[in-house]
């Protein structure tokens, strides 16, 4: 059995100068019918997460936004795609708060 994960990493916020509480770190097949899986990071200072069980050979979709004090969520990144495959790559987008560090499959 293959198993194929993904690291996601983004780039912190200063919690001593928002109102935020969490992460909210949204992913999904590309072209997926369905909605976006949602992972809830509480942590402010946390700055990367790994994607367990993705499928190989398929292209994801992943986007990061913040969620308030109110329980509003800012608006979430520009998605960024990445495809699980056997190579171990680093892909940076600047425009947006975080990065796909690797996939890793086997």
């Amino acid at each position: 059995t293959f198993s194929t994960r993904a690291e996601v990493a983004w780039t912190p916020v200063d919690a001593s100068s928002t109102d935020a509480t969490s992460y909210s770190l949204l992913f999904r097949r590309k072209g997926s019918d369905g909605g976006w899986t949602e992972v809830r990071i509480d942590d402010l200072s946390v700055s990367t997460y790994q994607l367990d069980d993705l499928t190989r050979n398929t292209t994801y979709e992943v986007a990061i936004r913040l969620e308030y004090v109110d329980g509003k969520y800012g608006p979430p990144s520009t998605s960024f795609l990445f495809t699980t495959n056997n190579l171990k790559t680093l892909e940076r987008d600047d425009q947006t708060l975080f990065i796909i560090i690797g996939c890793i499959c086997g």
